[in-house]
């Protein structure tokens, strides 16, 4: 064997190696620019979707201001609604009370651990909603019979 021909040949596979490397690098950029504007048309049709929920919601708002607020004060619709919220209000109210009860039970004492503060802030919105519903029906009750003399 030549010695000549063995350091060409290896200079050509070492030029072999680095061309598949560029190709490699070329491809992984190709797919990174093809995810790249993937990404940006889901973002805008992310977007169009939030921005045609928002438009729905001003026009069902808008149709209930216009006189559709009629049909749905209705005591057929506000009755059920008003019974719901309250007992769903309560339902957490007592949740709450329970989970506290158990909680500080003696029975509990030796694996009590103490809340977490993610935990009780979501204790504190949850009875803070809670108590918000059920004041807001008192005061819807309250305003029907004021100005319809009936609830």
């Amino acid at each position: 064997m030549d010695p000549t021909t063995n350091s060409l040949t290896g200079n050509m596979a070492k030029v072999d190696v680095t061309n598949n490397q560029e190709e490699t690098t070329v491809r992984m950029a190709a797919i990174s620019i093809g995810a790249l504007a993937m990404a940006m048309v889901e973002a805008a049709c992310a977007f169009l979707i939030l921005v045609n929920g928002i438009s729905a919601l001003l026009g069902t708002s808008a149709l209930a201001a216009a006189g559709g607020a009629s049909a749905l004060h209705s005591d057929l619709i506000r009755y059920p609604l008003l019974v719901l919220a309250t007992l769903g209000a309560a339902l957490n109210l007592f949740s709450l009370a329970n989970a506290a009860r158990l909680r500080n039970s003696p029975a509990a004492s030796w694996r009590k651990k103490s809340l977490t503060r993610k935990q009780k802030i979501r204790n504190a919105l949850v009875a803070s909603a809670s108590i918000l519903t059920l004041i807001i029906v008192a005061g819807e009750l309250w305003a029907h019979w004021r100005m319809h003399n009936h609830i």
